[in-house]
């Protein structure tokens, strides 16, 4: 079995094998600490997400974002020259850049590409001359494409600043090409919808799995493709198990879901990656505002994700508070399931509920502090703007 290089990050590579093509490899570059960091919190979010998702979606009615299924891990607990599995799969991999060196791996679900049609329109899109356009159609690394949705900024902004169109390999490559809010309009996305399914991700992030989200990622990629059976557990909500009349053995065959692309070009879906610089953060002890504080910071990390508090258009605030409003009510859903029955005093639940309002009222108050120290022109201008437009504040920041 050969392996293929489909991505390439800050400290490891992502392969796969037209054998196993719903599978990927993820191997690190050296040491095996973050590879094992992301294994354990890409397993904690997938479960977190696994058992939220059917009480959420009595609540809200856009898909929490999808985390990849995390299969199995080798050579991070021991020596990767004896593993089993390097040891029959070694020389599947290139000899170039290092590849085909034994450090650990994990296998996972791969998230599929977006489909060709997207990614010729994105090609015409964003390659100026003929000429560019058909070099990057003929180039097969175009062909693992995901789009990396920025939220904070119109391309304009970056342009102003001299940005080049580059992707987090510094080239120009649809491999995780970024687009900015005025392009994901252009390309048929709706950035509230958008903005709903990243609330929720981040919330049950937050609320659920404990983790502070550092520098996770919130991709459009291709949809995946349910088995034709699987798991009871995994295919139905809790509440509609004792509803069907013949349930069988333990493995079902699941209805296909409807064809709902929530704002989304055609047989595309959000995606949640890249848990290696995650960490647990212990949202309800008695260190709260330290715990706060970690998850607004963490989220900061990676913010051209998140909507803007400080747009320069009505649209982009209007974003802002759909993010902010749905992952207040995402996170407050979440704590008064787990603490509807343990709580003391109704004090102490409604305590316990205004936590996600208090991480996005620090999540705004970093935001703004920060452009208003490093771009006090910018800050002025858009204060400004915001106070001649009468933008409402949301009820949660009042």
């Amino acid at each position: 079995m050969q392996y293929r290089e489909i991505g390439r990050g800050t400290f490891g590579v992502v392969f796969t094998a037209d054998e196993q093509p719903d599978t990927a490899v993820k191997k690190s570059f050296k040491g095996n600490d973050t590879l094992a960091v992301e294994f354990e919190h890409g397993l904690a979010t997938s479960f977190a997400v696994t058992t939220s998702v059917p009480s959420l979606a009595q609540e809200l009615p856009e898909p929490v974002p999808r985390v990849p299924w995390y299969l199995s891990s080798h050579g991070i607990q021991k020596p990767s020259a004896k593993d089993p599995w390097w040891i029959a799969n070694v020389k599947g991999f290139p000899s170039t850049n290092g590849d085909g060196v034994r450090n650990g791996v994990f296998l996972f679900e791969r998230i599929p590409p977006v489909p060709r049609p997207l990614q010729e329109s994105l090609i015409r899109r964003f390659w100026a001359s003929p000429e560019e356009q058909q070099a990057a159609l003929n180039d097969p690394n175009n062909r693992d494409c995901m789009i990396r949705p920025s939220h904070q900024e119109r391309w304009s902004y970056y342009q102003a600043k001299g940005r080049k169109r580059l992707n987090n390999e510094q080239k120009a490559s649809l491999r995780n090409l970024q687009a900015y809010v005025d392009e994901l309009q252009a390309i048929g996305v709706d950035c509230h919808a958008v903005a709903r399914q990243i609330a929720l991700g981040l919330a049950v992030g937050h609320w659920e799995a404990q983790h502070g989200m550092t520098d996770v990622e919130f991709v459009i990629a291709g949809r995946c493709t349910p088995p034709s059976t699987a798991a009871r557990s995994h295919t139905l909500p809790l509440n509609l198990y004792d509803k069907r009349d013949d349930l069988g053995n333990r493995t079902i065959v699941p209805e296909a879901p409807p064809a709902v692309q929530h704002g989304l070009p055609a047989r595309t879906q959000r995606w949640l990656v890249d848990f290696d610089k995650c960490n647990r953060v212990r949202v309800w002890d008695d260190t709260l505002a330290q715990d706060i504080r970690m998850l607004a910071l963490g989220i900061r990390a990676n913010d051209p994700y998140y909507p803007n508090p400080l747009p320069d258009t009505q649209f982009g605030w209007d974003v802002f508070v759909t993010f902010t409003e749905t992952y207040i009510r995402a996170g407050r859903h979440l704590l008064q399931r787990a603490f509807d029955k343990v709580a003391t005093t109704d004090a102490q639940l409604q305590g316990v509920l205004e936590r996600p309002a208090m991480m996005m009222r620090e999540s705004t108050r970093i935001v703004m502090n920060a452009k208003r120290n490093n771009e006090k022109d910018v800050f002025n201008v858009r204060m400004r703007l915001r106070k001649e437009q009468g933008w409402a504040k949301p009820g949660w920041a009042v």
